[in-house]
């Protein structure tokens, strides 16, 4: 199974994908997380009280900072987890494209394989001059072949 996400979506793929392995390597065979957030407290909005993540955590990010980082897919990263496919744009001003190289980041320092593609000019979403197809061609390649093994 491939489990794939975007933004919020993108957050609850990478959370599943890591937690499910962590006791059962293989139940998850890749992970598909187009610009996610992976590090709460690392946001721009760690101090909103009314930003996405604080509606998710009940508080600002910066004011519970051990649910945050619970709540945050870098705090989840182990060896045993599933290959990754990350895609983020670089033009993103909802969730920084920082948020999939601090998970890229943390996957590659316990080896784990991990694509990451940062999208010059693309915002969230998607938006701004980008090959949609292309984006969606190499995820889908990503899964072909994780679950080919």
């Amino acid at each position: 199974m491939v489990v794939w996400g975007e933004s919020a979506g993108g957050h609850l793929a990478a959370l599943l994908g890591l937690t499910a392995t962590r006791n059962a390597p293989g139940a998850v065979a890749g992970v598909v997380d187009w610009y996610g957030p992976s590090d709460l407290i690392a946001m721009p909005s760690r101090d909103d009280p009314n930003s996405r993540e604080a509606q998710l955590l009940g508080a600002a990010a910066s004011q519970v900072p051990d649910l945050a980082r619970e709540a945050s897919p870098v705090s989840h990263v182990h060896g045993a987890a599933p290959p990754f496919h990350l895609a983020h744009g670089t033009a993103d001003d909802a969730v920084p494209a920082q948020q999939s190289r601090l998970l890229g980041d943390a996957l590659r320092a316990v080896d784990r394989s991990v694509e990451c593609e940062l999208v010059p000019e693309a915002g969230h979403l998607w938006h701004g001059p980008v090959d949609g197809e292309r984006i969606f061609t190499r995820a889908l390649e990503f899964a072909q072949r994780v679950t080919a093994r």
